[in-house]
């Protein structure tokens, strides 16, 4: 048996980059049988498969399961006031392949990886051992209020010790105090007010754009952009989502928004005494959001909208509560325009109070 796969041992690995356990027999083997085991927060889940060989190639992909069983980790912050750091496990995946004839197994080999919701580029674990830092694709728009909050998810096998910021020669710093353990992909969550906070206690006024680096304790920093500050809102509501990673991101509506209650009502016609009569057999309630987000100044905004919508698991905040909710419907948004500086969109979404990604099935 001949390993002519994707995967390698002691690698980091997206769950949608399409990678395949793929091998090519020498004997005359029938099928392949793969011991799947999946561990991720101290949950287990365990597959046999079978793939049988066609031109001498058997391949088997796994990612899909992955995938899902990550996404069943999805952690909530606490709150979206505070500066918070959300800790995520990279899934451990061990595959053990055997190569079997139609009376006996001929060969076996096993393999040991590592991967992450998303598309990334193969990372070799022990680069991130050896203090590397990687900032994950997530999209985050860099144009925001004062009550915003940024998320920002990279790989580290350290906390950070700092959030710096810069505008022209002016400077200022946050302290953070973070501990954490193996627990290789995290999530940073800034309420932007504190970032403006900080500007006014360094230098009596807070910035109209910052710079952000995130520093860590060997002297190691990642570089989150520019990040611009706007208050050109008419109302502020915010959705938590899990995005493509599996990880917290906070898209911001600055439009309009509505919220109502509907009362739906079946109604059955009957005949009592020869009187034609109407009853009410069914009732339903449901409680629908509308939210416009407003003038659409980046591009990350609108690839934010497009991973809200594709997601499962979305929250409305209301009075510091997280209020799951689901689209309402067909989501329509137009393409993105860098000439329409007056784009905006506006989301259906209804509450469902008894959805939880664990109920779901997987």
């Amino acid at each position: 048996m001949i390993y002519i796969g994707d995967f390698q041992n002691n690698c980091i690995y997206g769950t949608l980059n399409n990678q395949l356990i793929k091998v090519k027999t020498v004997d005359d083997a029938v099928f392949i049988k793969c011991e799947v085991s999946i561990e991720c927060n101290g949950e287990v889940w365990s597959h046999t498969f079978e793939s049988p060989f066609y031109n001498s190639v058997a391949e088997l992909y796994v990612s899909n399961f992955v995938h899902s069983f990550m996404s069943q980790q999805f952690q909530l912050p606490t709150s979206l006031h505070e500066i918070s750091l959300i800790y995520s496990a990279l899934a451990k995946v061990t595959i053990e392949v055997n190569e079997h004839s139609s009376e006996a197994v001929l060969d076996s080999t096993e393999f040991n990886f590592f991967m992450l919701a998303g598309s990334i580029e193969p990372i070799p674990m022990l680069s991130i051992n050896e203090n590397q830092r990687v900032l994950l694709p997530v999209s985050q728009s860099l144009v925001l209020d004062k009550k915003s909050t940024i998320c920002f998810s990279y790989l580290s096998s350290t906390p950070p010790i700092e959030l710096q910021f810069f505008e022209g020669d002016k400077s200022g710093k946050i302290t953070l105090d973070f501990n954490t353990s193996e627990l290789y992909c995290q999530t940073l969550i800034v309420p932007v007010e504190k970032i403006y906070q900080a500007g006014v206690d360094s230098h009596s006024k807070g910035f109209d754009s910052y710079n952000l680096e995130l520093r860590f304790e060997e002297g190691e920093s990642l570089s989150f952009g520019e990040l611009a500050m706007s208050d050109n809102y008419i109302d502020f509501h915010q959705v938590l989502y899990q995005n493509e990673f599996g990880l917290v991101s906070v898209a911001d509506f600055l439009g309009y928004a509505e919220r109502n209650e509907e009362f739906k009502t079946q109604i059955q016609e009957f005949i009592a005494n020869r009187s034609s009569m109407l009853s009410e057999i069914d009732k339903s309630e449901s409680y629908p959001i509308e939210l416009n987000t407003g003038y659409i100044w980046d591009a990350k905004k609108h690839e934010m909208l497009k991973s809200l919508i594709r997601s499962f698991n979305k929250y409305f905040l209301l009075n510091e509560d997280f209020i799951p909710i689901v689209n309402d419907g067909v989501q329509k948004i137009k393409p993105y325009s860098t000439n329409n500086y007056q784009q905006e969109e506006t989301l259906k979404f209804k509450i469902a109070s008894n959805d939880h990604s664990a109920n779901r099935i997987f």
